[in-house]
């Protein structure tokens, strides 16, 4: 059985992840009540999300390639990074 890769949800609406689901009906559409700064943020982590997707689908989970899996830890631990860093800033918005 082959593995059921799911859409950022970008621009197909259909088969996408929860995060895509949450992000583009939650925060994209308010992203210009933000300050400039979450805005930038915001850019970069639907930027690395949709680049996941895309390098992900290219996996081959009958014969996995080492260079595409690494690439994909890659662009994980740079969303990931991203995503601690955009959760700090909305943090201290708060404040």
């Amino acid at each position: 059985m082959d593995f059921n890769h799911r859409e950022c949800c970008r621009a197909v609406k259909e088969n996408c992840c929860a995060f895509g689901e949450m992000f583009y009906r939650d925060l994209w559409p308010k992203l210009e009540v933000f300050p400039s700064n979450v805005q930038k943020m915001l850019r970069k982590v639907e930027e690395l999300h949709c680049l996941f997707h895309e390098e992900a689908k290219k996996i081959d989970t009958k014969n996995p390639d080492d260079e595409t899996f690494r690439n994909v830890k890659d662009i994980s631990l740079k969303l990931y990074t991203a995503l601690i860093s955009l959760q700090r800033e909305l943090e201290g918005l708060d404040r």
